[in-house]
């Protein structure tokens, strides 16, 4: 198991490894009965990576598990976000809300696949994404602004193909204004920590819709 911190800040039950933040916490526990997502197994995970790992390798199994894998990482992800900004901020977002945010995202995702992969099925466009992870580092990274407090913070998580975690980081920063500036300086971190760390390969996940599209131009623009 990956100890990430001590005993867990939120609920004070066990040690907060990677197993107990994403599946084990009562709140997170909740967050995934709220979610429609229902991995049965769910309740007995120790390790991560082995689990996950093996998820991925069954996807071919099940017309759909592609797509709740994808949903997956996203609720994975925004529960790490919940505490995150929780650790820093002080600002505690609810089970539902959480869920609400991962499921939002979600469909964002998924018009994207279907706008940049036109001639693939859904089902097809989402095993794409999962054959693209399974190449390079993950780095997924986030960022909090409060305009009325003037505090920002940012954090990073990377992982490998395999759900390994590789590396955690979360920090406040100068206060910037706004979100898509902030949410800049979190891609900015993700590229210097791999290249500190010599990642050649890398996929950044990034909710900063503003700061994407202006990449994506700059990137066509040159």
């Amino acid at each position: 198991m990956n100890h990430v911190n001590g005993t867990c800040k939120r609920c004070g039950l066990e040690n907060e490894t990677i197993e107990h933040m994403l599946f084990n916490c009562p709140e997170s526990k909740t967050i995934w009965n709220l979610s429609p997502v229902n991995w049965k197994d769910i309740d007995g995970i120790t390790d991560f990576s082995i689990w996950w790992n093996d998820k991925i390798k069954k996807v071919n199994n099940c017309s759909d598990s592609a797509m709740v894998l994808n949903l997956s990482i996203i609720i994975m992800c925004h529960i790490w976000k919940g505490r995150i900004f929780w650790y820093f901020s002080n600002e505690k977002s609810e089970p539902p809300d959480i869920v609400a945010k991962a499921l939002f995202e979600y469909n964002a995702f998924t018009e994207i696949m279907l706008v940049n992969l036109p001639n693939s099925t859904l089902q097809e466009s989402y095993e794409y994404s999962l054959t693209m992870l399974e190449d390079g580092i993950c780095l997924f990274v986030d960022a909090w602004l409060h305009a009325e407090r003037k505090k920002a913070s940012i954090g990073l998580v990377a992982m490998d193909s395999k759900g390994t975690l590789l590396h955690a980081h979360g920090s406040p920063i100068q206060f910037v204004g706004k979100a898509m500036i902030a949410e800049a300086f979190a891609i900015r971190k993700a590229i210097e920590r791999a290249i500190q760390n010599g990642w050649r390969k890398i996929h950044i996940f990034s909710n900063g819709k503003g700061i994407v599209d202006m990449l994506k131009k700059s990137v066509k623009a040159s």
